[in-house]
């Protein structure tokens, strides 16, 4: 938008800021109607502002909906998860040889939360895969890696949901994964985790 404002092209500018704004209201409207919890829309508009900041295309099925209302407990996990699993998402297909798509998928039908991210990067290694949930395993340059898929994995087992990976039909990975909508709690008794 400053460039076209610089080589004085205001018509430009003008359609560019439409553009922008009207794609951003349908997210949010999407949001509003299929996602009951803020903090969970929240990280996935943030997600998706990011994936367009990186010029990466980003599709969020339209059937998608997460109408459960969350404990806190369940909210924070599914904000860290969703992050990670996006951040990781975002270095692949940057690291790729296809053009940057992810495509996400979300239900809380049935008794479990339910969440598809997938992206069309170069894939995870069948060597890697046994060892990609380990902490301290990357496959990427530098310090402090290794991180995010063991804290995924740890907090989904924590809430008594499951973690799996997947080849994408994009051609990377597709990581799936559910949170049950109630704990198994000591004694057996189930505890609901809803409101």
């Amino acid at each position: 938008m400053s460039g076209f404002l610089q080589l004085n092209q205001t018509k430009k500018a003008v359609e560019y800021i439409n553009k922008e704004s009207k794609e951003q209201q349908e997210w949010i409207h999407f949001f509003i109607r299929n996602v009951s919890d803020s903090y969970v829309s929240a990280v996935l508009l943030g997600k998706l502002n990011r994936a367009h900041e990186l010029g990466i295309k980003t599709e969020i099925h339209p059937h998608s909906e997460l109408v459960t209302q969350l404990t806190e407990k369940q909210r924070d996990g599914l904000v860290t998860v969703i992050g990670n699993l996006f951040e990781n998402a975002f270095d692949a297909v940057l690291e790729g040889e296809n053009d940057p798509v992810i495509h996400v998928f979300f239900t809380d039908m049935g008794h479990d939360i339910l969440f598809e991210i997938e992206d069309s990067g170069p894939g995870i290694a069948k060597k890697h895969i046994e060892k990609v949930f380990q902490k301290g395993f990357t496959t990427k340059e530098g310090t402090h890696r290794g991180i995010g898929l063991a804290l995924v994995q740890q907090i989904l087992e924590e809430a008594g949901g499951e973690l799996s990976l997947e080849t994408s039909e994009l051609g990377g990975a597709c990581f799936i994964f559910t949170v049950p909508k109630e704990l198994k709690a000591e004694g057996g008794q189930y505890e609901q985790l809803v409101n």
